[in-house]
């Protein structure tokens, strides 16, 4: 490869103007702009990671994430190898080493900034999954005047993308709301003494206290932090490696079906670079399910998974001893789904970006802890 680098002392801007890629980091639509550019010699001083990635798309989804924390801005995908090099390059000076060569070349991200989404986690199929009885956040037990309704009233409306997450242990489907700000008002937070691995895991630990409001969490530093209305005169910083995400509400999801489904698997897929939690089902007819495709041959459950985690409609499995692997996806509350037997239902929980150490150590915590949490 390195025989195929273009060098070139001549320094000659590049005037393209980029091309504009939506991108999934984290719980976020962005969109960024991406540069074809040579890759030098010099780049591979500025080698970063390298991985296994399942196409390019994922391997400069990843770098995103990592753009954030100047941890990646290009990244070099071998499409024959499959494999993704993430790089930080000199920013200010990547635009002006443009060769007319295009034996080999780079992706630069020159920025990402977010968007709103088209289509919200699929806002009827989940509202059709929910039961009636929707419980708020906050507690009602006492008036509160209408600016006190939203605790962030104070947010403009660009900077609140709203979000649906699925809270296992509460049998809930929870809206929420990702802020972009740098400080919150009138409040005051908890830091959680252990390390947490997970957003989902975090937003757990919040929903089980009635008054907490909001969460800030830091997937680089593993941290915690719970947020609680305070006073007038209290204000948190928010630092650059951490997420604000509000609570707003939540609605029972077929509590009835999943009462006697055992804790959710948690699996690590190093294609995706992703941690993912599947829920599976022990009863047999369930609501408000259809298949969507059928494939056949797939080697394994995990597999089967990972194919469901790729399809941006998919939200659960059903796998068969015979290989054969059920894409599924929410429908209308009439529907019917019969799980037959010598096969397995799962539903996707949750993904998150993570290593194969966050993983471990996600594990490790788990079973020094003693008890049954996958996050």
């Amino acid at each position: 490869m390195l025989s195929d680098m273009t060098e070139s002392s001549e320094r000659r801007y590049y005037n393209g103007s980029g091309k504009i890629i939506n991108l999934r980091v984290e719980s976020m639509l962005v969109q960024c702009t991406v540069h074809e550019i040579p890759l030098l010699r010099k780049h591979m001083k500025h080698q970063w990671l390298l991985w296994n990635s399942i196409n390019f798309r994922y391997c400069i989804q990843s770098c995103a994430r990592q753009f954030q924390r100047n941890s990646c801005n290009a990244v070099y995908f071998e499409a024959e190898e499959k494999t993704c090099l993430h790089l930080l390059l000199n920013a200010s000076e990547a635009l002006y080493e443009y060769s007319e060569s295009k034996k080999e070349s780079v992706h630069f991200i020159e920025k990402c900034v977010g968007v709103a989404e088209q289509q919200e986690y699929q806002q009827e199929s989940a509202i059709n999954h929910i039961q009636p009885d929707e419980t708020s956040i906050s507690s009602a037990s006492r008036p509160r005047s209408k600016q006190e309704l939203d605790f962030f009233h104070y947010v403009a409306a660009e900077n609140v993308e709203e979000r649906y997450v699925k809270l296992y242990e509460f049998f809930e489907v929870c809206k929420v709301q990702l802020l972009n700000i740098s400080i919150i008002r009138n409040a005051f937070a908890i830091e959680i003494p252990r390390r947490i691995y997970s957003l989902n895991r975090c937003l757990h630990i919040c929903r089980w206290h009635t008054s907490c409001m909001a969460i800030l969490f830091s997937q680089l530093h593993h941290q915690c932090k719970t947020i609680f209305k305070g006073r007038s005169s209290y204000s948190i910083l928010v630092h650059a490696h951490e997420m604000v995400v509000a609570l707003k509400k939540c609605f029972k999801d077929r509590l009835d079906e999943r009462k006697c489904n055992t804790e959710p698997l948690i699996y690590y897929f190093g294609e995706i670079q992703e941690i993912c939690a599947a829920e599976i089902y022990k009863q047999k007819n369930l609501t408000s399910w259809e298949v969507m495709t059928i494939n056949k041959d797939v080697s394994n459950f995990q597999a089967c998974l990972l194919k469901c985690i790729l399809n941006d409609q998919c939200s659960a499995i059903n796998y068969f001893l015979t290989k054969e692997c059920y894409l599924i996806k929410p429908a209308k509350e009439n529907y019917i789904f019969v799980v037959k037997d010598n096969s397995i239902f799962a539903e996707v929980l949750y993904c998150e970006s993570g290593t194969l150490i966050d993983y471990l150590r996600n594990i490790n915590v788990r079973y020094i802890c003693g008890h049954a949490t996958i996050d």
